[in-house]
């Protein structure tokens, strides 16, 4: 059996941009049998949304504070960006976790009903040409130890797009609950000073992705 495999990830793109981009003509040109669409806690994050957050973040590096003191030490901006971000998370200054599940309150983000019709359009979309659809939740590796207790109301909202549409769910959340408990999530980032996943991350990714597939009986072996 032969496999063509197309990537479609569109860098530092909102869910809307990524269906006007990639959607109706891409699906109609392509006709995919599966796509599967990564989803990570912030995708429904807009910039006017986000505003009050990057506010508190400038106020803080301008602030003089310890932390403040601290950053002035770091000469290369690269690392001092990434010292900014990581630190802050680290000691919960930065409240990153507050402004992620903000995201999922529709009193606090009048965009999420956008969220949800631009995935349940994708579904529509591949289902028109009789595709499939398996959306994956990544976790976000920088974040506190209880990141997966905590973001419910996102797992449950993907969970019911997929149920109502017919697409399939897969939360990896759990095959990193250890090391996310133990505060240990930094042996899956790339380098020190960027948590994108690294190889070993995307192996297990790809692993349970995989058996998905074979589980749902959408690959003959």
């Amino acid at each position: 059996m032969k496999f063509i495999f197309i990537m479609k990830g569109i860098l530092r793109r909102s869910l809307p941009q990524v269906l006007l981009l990639s959607g109706s003509i891409g699906f109609s040109l392509y006709q995919p049998d599966l796509v599967i669409v990564g989803y990570v806690l912030n995708d429904p994050e807009t910039a006017k949304v986000k505003e009050p957050y990057m506010r508190k973040v400038r106020n803080l590096l301008e602030s003089e504070s310890d932390f403040s003191k601290k950053l002035k030490e770091i000469s290369h901006l690269y690392r001092y960006l990434h010292f900014l971000y990581y630190w802050g998370i680290a000691g919960g200054d930065l409240y990153y976790n507050d402004f992620l599940e903000s995201l999922y309150s529709e009193k606090t983000n009048p965009y999420l009903s956008h969220t949800q019709q631009n995935l349940a359009e994708i579904i529509q979309l591949v289902k028109q040409h009789n595709g499939r659809v398996l959306i994956v939740l990544f976790p976000i590796f920088s974040l506190e130890r209880t990141e997966e207790e905590r973001f419910t109301k996102a797992r449950n909202m993907l969970q019911e797009i997929c149920d109502r549409h017919g697409a399939v769910f897969l939360n990896r959340y759990p095959a990193f609950r250890e090391a996310l408990k133990k505060g240990k999530a930094k042996r899956y980032w790339v380098n020190p000073f960027d948590s994108h996943p690294n190889r070993e991350g995307h192996r297990i990714f790809a692993e349970k992705i995989f058996k998905t597939l074979v589980t749902e009986k959408w690959v003959d072996l």
